[in-house]
């Protein structure tokens, strides 16, 4: 996984096949957790993991209309109810009517960013079947056929387009954070010590140990992705902290 670059108006970073299959399935299962079903079913099915390649739309779905009257219960998993938390700590009723008018949406909105991470990161990837380093003294080695297990993705998004991935990013990172009982910064830290230290002895320590490398990569990545997106910001008046 490499940081977040310039290109012109875009942002772009490669991810190396090991790291994207890898990448893809934790995107895939996060989907899955908010009941997007299997990105890989449907990518399989339509060549995209995106609604709409294929399937026949939901009229009120494709208007942004949402017509539920039952109450929605938060949900029992506490992973989901950190994507999608409490409108209200205080008042049950409001966080319930909220939560009825609005969780459809957004937990929609959730799955169709993972949905164009999950393209980037497999069915683009390997469309384009590509992936050698620009080399404009060799333009001919820029597109090499590669197999499934050899293709990185380059993961290409413009300005505009960057807080979407920051977010997607961060609803990762919360999942992971809550398997993990990543619930603060000392706790982060905690982690991180596990991971570098790499001692994870048991079957139970050897899967702390890899989802603790994907969640400190993640962060990572994402500070990488935030941090082109700040040195566009225009610097501060003369005077002014």
């Amino acid at each position: 996984m490499r940081a977040f670059r310039r290109e012109g108006d875009e942002l772009v970073a490669e991810v190396d096949p090991g790291e994207r299959e890898v990448l893809a399935t934790v995107v895939a299962d996060v989907a899955e957790l908010l009941g997007g079903g299997r990105f890989e079913d449907r990518a399989r099915e339509t060549g995209s993991a995106r609604p709409g390649s294929g399937a026949a739309p939901d009229d009120a779905a494709a208007l942004g209309v949402r017509l539920r009257l039952d109450p929605l219960p938060a949900p029992d998993d506490p992973a989901v109810h950190r994507l999608l938390p409490d409108a209200s700590r205080d008042d049950d009723a409001v966080a319930a009517e909220f939560r009825r008018l609005t969780e459809d949406d957004l937990r929609q909105q959730k799955i169709d960013r993972l949905a164009v991470l999950f393209d980037a990161l497999t069915v683009e990837a390997l469309g384009h079947g590509v992936d050698e380093p620009t080399d404009d003294d060799h333009p001919h080695r820029r597109r090499r056929p590669r197999g499934r297990h050899e293709a990185v993705a380059v993961v290409r998004v413009t300005k505009e387009q960057a807080p979407a991935l920051a977010a997607t990013l961060t609803d990762v990172r919360l999942v992971l954070g809550e398997r993990l009982g990543v619930v603060d910064e000392e706790a982060s830290e905690r982690l991180e010590h596990e991971v570098v230290r790499g001692r994870p002895g048991d079957a139970e320590g050897q899967a702390r140990q890899y989802l603790g490398s994907v969640f400190l990569a993640l962060g990572w990545w994402q500070e990488t992705l935030m941090a082109c997106l700040l040195a566009d910001l225009p610097d501060a008046p003369a005077g002014r902290d």
